[in-house]
């Protein structure tokens, strides 16, 4: 998978940076240049943030009434989603 993204960089630990780019969540190890991928369980990827002391990281999909996705890293295990009016 390569690509970048002019959307926002964010920092989910001292070391590793991330971005979307498409349906993906890109963390880029800064020291080591390498990358990991999380795939989104929907389409595309609308709202995108990060807790960098928590490690944590949420994202939405890129769609009318969107559910929320939240992420432990570097376990990239699913926490909770938000979806309808939660």
């Amino acid at each position: 998978m390569q690509g970048f993204t002019s959307r926002n960089v964010a920092f989910v630990d001292r070391k590793t940076a991330c971005y979307t780019c498409g349906c993906f969540v890109v963390f880029l190890d800064v020291e080591t240049k390498t990358r990991q991928f999380l795939h989104s369980p929907g389409r595309g990827i609308g709202a995108f943030t990060t807790n960098g002391h928590l490690k944590m990281l949420a994202f939405s999909d890129q769609k009318l009434n969107p559910s929320i996705y939240v992420y432990s890293y570097p376990e990239l295990t699913l926490q909770c989603e938000l979806e309808g009016e939660s």
